[in-house]
Protein backbone atom coordinates (compact mmCIF):
# COMPACT_ATOMS: atom_id res chain seq x y z
CA UNK A 1 0.00 0.00 0.00
CA UNK A 2 1.16 3.00 -1.19
CA UNK A 3 1.14 6.26 1.87
CA UNK A 4 1.19 9.62 1.01
CA UNK A 5 0.76 12.66 3.07
CA UNK A 6 -2.99 14.03 3.04
CA UNK A 7 -1.50 17.78 3.76
CA UNK A 8 0.69 18.17 0.72
CA UNK A 9 0.77 14.88 -1.41
CA UNK A 10 4.56 13.85 -0.63
CA UNK A 11 5.10 10.41 -1.17
CA UNK A 12 6.16 8.75 2.58
CA UNK A 13 6.65 4.56 1.56
CA UNK A 14 4.82 2.02 1.07
CA UNK A 15 3.63 -0.15 4.13
CA UNK A 16 3.11 -4.49 3.57
CA UNK A 17 -0.70 -5.24 4.15
CA UNK A 18 -0.90 -8.44 3.05
CA UNK A 19 -4.75 -8.19 1.96
CA UNK A 20 -4.34 -4.88 0.06
CA UNK A 21 -2.10 -4.52 -3.06
CA UNK A 22 0.69 -1.66 -3.58
CA UNK A 23 -2.07 0.44 -6.02
CA UNK A 24 -4.07 0.95 -2.62
CA UNK A 25 -3.30 4.76 -1.17
CA UNK A 26 -3.56 5.33 2.59
CA UNK A 27 -2.95 8.66 4.05
CA UNK A 28 -0.89 10.32 6.92
CA UNK A 29 0.94 13.26 7.42
CA UNK A 30 4.56 13.85 6.67
CA UNK A 31 6.87 15.81 9.45
CA UNK A 32 6.47 19.43 8.07
CA UNK A 33 2.77 19.18 7.60
CA UNK A 34 2.49 17.44 10.93
CA UNK A 35 4.31 20.68 12.35
CA UNK A 36 2.22 23.19 11.01
CA UNK A 37 -1.24 20.56 11.88
CA UNK A 38 0.05 21.15 15.88
CA UNK A 39 1.36 25.05 15.18
CA UNK A 40 -2.82 25.69 14.77
CA UNK A 41 -4.22 24.14 17.32
CA UNK A 42 -2.25 25.82 20.07
CA UNK A 43 2.04 25.29 19.94
CA UNK A 44 3.39 28.54 21.71
CA UNK A 45 4.56 31.10 18.77
CA UNK A 46 8.09 30.74 20.13
CA UNK A 47 8.08 27.03 19.30
CA UNK A 48 6.55 27.27 16.14
CA UNK A 49 8.90 30.11 15.02
CA UNK A 50 11.79 27.97 16.25
CA UNK A 51 10.62 24.98 14.34
CA UNK A 52 10.73 26.81 11.11
CA UNK A 53 13.85 25.96 9.01
CA UNK A 54 14.35 29.57 6.75
CA UNK A 55 14.89 33.23 8.69
CA UNK A 56 11.90 34.42 9.86
CA UNK A 57 11.66 38.55 11.34
CA UNK A 58 8.64 39.20 13.16
CA UNK A 59 7.35 42.75 13.02
CA UNK A 60 4.53 44.63 14.84
CA UNK A 61 2.24 46.73 13.29
CA UNK A 62 4.33 49.75 14.50
CA UNK A 63 7.85 48.24 12.52
CA UNK A 64 9.45 47.15 16.13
Amino acid sequence: MKVICSGCGKHLGYKSIKTLSNDEVSHGLCDSCAFHFRAQVGMPLEQFLDGIEIPVVTVTPDGV
